[in-house]
């Protein structure tokens, strides 16, 4: 038993930073996503888009 209480707070902190880093990706790949909508968005309403929509 004395084995696991050692473990414990490392697998506690491993944890937590796996779910902050998932927390830290899912947000990135949104803002990422938002920002390539807003940039096609713009450049399709100024008219110079390089693709023919």
């Amino acid at each position: 038993m004395d084995g696991l209480m050692e473990f414990l707070p490392l697998i506690v902190i491993v944890l937590a930073a796996f779910l902050v880093v998932r927390f830290v990706v899912k947000m990135a790949v949104r803002l990422a996503f938002l920002a390539i909508i807003l940039v096609v968005a713009a450049l399709y309403f100024t008219g110079n888009l390089p693709l023919p929509l």
